[in-house]
């Protein structure tokens, strides 16, 4: 991949807890809900999520990968826990339960895709940079596409909105794979 970068952000209980995965298990598609965000933008929204001062009222949030049309940033290590798909367990569905008995946050690769629009469609060359990641994920920790899932099919949150509202589209995303 030609155009990866890697720009991990700074350790952190807010959005970089640096604790290891048991396993990597499935791989969560997200879209970023801030349109015309570049995937930098991202990326230094999770590491900004640092100088929070309450804990009480923080904001726990991160994704392992940020995709825009030219790039794909590594934004935390794929063998390390990024805060992508936390909810209350009661909103888990079964899907998510059956990947472990822990939060699906230990078990999965999170990615945000960049959009242009509060449509949430995502643009064809970010859509293409995110199937070469994801395939050389599948090819690095041996998944398929039947690995590959929505935010929402973990927690039934609307993401990535485009996805969600499109199933078509995501069956077609799902085939490139």
């Amino acid at each position: 991949m030609n155009n990866l970068k890697i720009d991990h952000i700074e350790k952190n209980p807010f959005s970089r807890p640096a604790e290891k995965l048991q396993s990597v298990k499935a791989i969560i598609v997200h879209y970023t809900a801030c349109p015309k965000a570049s995937a930098k933008n991202i990326r230094d929204y999770f590491d900004n999520l640092k100088k929070q001062s309450k804990p009480d009222t923080a904001r726990s949030a991160s994704a392992h990968y940020a995709v825009d049309d030219d790039n794909i940033i590594e934004i935390i290590p794929p063998d390390e826990v990024a805060y992508h798909v936390g909810a209350k367990q009661i909103q888990y569905t079964e899907l998510s339960r059956s990947l472990g008995n822990r939060s699906p946050n230990n078990y999965t690769i999170g990615i945000e895709m960049c959009h242009d629009d509060e449509s949430g469609k995502i643009s064809v060359k970010t859509l293409a940079n995110t199937i070469v990641l994801i395939q050389e994920l599948n090819q690095k920790f041996g998944l398929t596409s039947e690995n590959i899932f929505r935010h929402f099919d973990i927690t039934g949150k609307n993401c990535p909105k485009w996805f969600v509202e499109n199933a078509n589209d995501w069956n077609e995303f799902k085939g490139m794979i």
